[in-house]
């Protein structure tokens, strides 16, 4: 295990996605010993309702509390997956938490559509 790697982990806006309705896309950064890999977090703001040096929503945000618990599970999850890779092998490298991120994410998802669509089919077929 490499307890010499720093890793960071930033909220920012992506200015150049802006949609219609005005609102940015919320992206994390992941930083590696320098090696920056980006992941889009789903989740979308309006500017003025963002902080950057706190890289968070404020208080003017409507959704502020729901988007600032979203955010720091993000970040939690992502210092997670940072920590398994590294109990695996000797280094890490931002591409690697990105993938192993977005697999557990999407797997989760897959999971949890299953699982409504098992539910779903029981009610329909069951007398």
């Amino acid at each position: 295990m490499n307890l010499k790697q720093n890793l960071s982990i930033f909220f920012h806006l992506i200015s150049s996605k802006k949609n219609r309705n005005g609102l940015y896309p919320i992206w994390v950064s992941v930083t590696l010993d320098g090696k920056r890999t980006e992941i889009s977090t789903g989740r979308q703001i309006h500017p003025t309702h963002w902080d950057q040096s706190a890289e968070r929503a404020t208080a003017l945000c409507p959704d502020q509390v729901p988007l600032k618990e979203y955010l720091d599970l993000t970040s939690s999850e992502l210092k997670r997956h940072y920590t398994i890779l590294l109990s695996s092998r000797p280094s890490a490298v931002a591409e690697d938490v990105k993938k192993r991120f977005l697999f557990i994410t999407f797997t989760r998802l897959l999971f949890s559509a299953s699982t409504i669509g098992n539910l779903i089919f029981c009610d329909s077929v069951s007398v």
